[in-house]
């Protein structure tokens, strides 16, 4: 089995947060995870769906988004340059 660690920044408008915390709080209930003691941030809420979430979910979740950009961790092993 391959493994690596993930660092993830993600963006989202404060009028779709509440709906990201409402998927979140819809996935744990389904798989049976405790909620966050604090309750959801943005960055439990998100890892929440992916960690638990179906693909529809996780469609849904990265839609509320208004952007991403992931990377590993300790960064990338070469030069890496996004076309336009």
């Amino acid at each position: 089995m391959a493994a690596a660690d993930v660092t993830a920044y993600i963006e989202c408008r404060k009028s779709s947060l509440p709906r990201l915390l409402e998927l979140a709080s819809r996935v744990d209930n389904l798989v049976g995870a405790d909620p966050p003691p604090d309750g959801y941030g943005l960055g439990e809420a998100f890892s929440a769906i992916l960690n638990g979430g179906t693909a529809e979910d996780i469609r849904a979740g990265l839609g509320l988004l208004t952007g991403w950009n992931f990377t590993p961790e300790g960064g990338w092993p070469h030069d890496r340059k996004e076309r336009p």
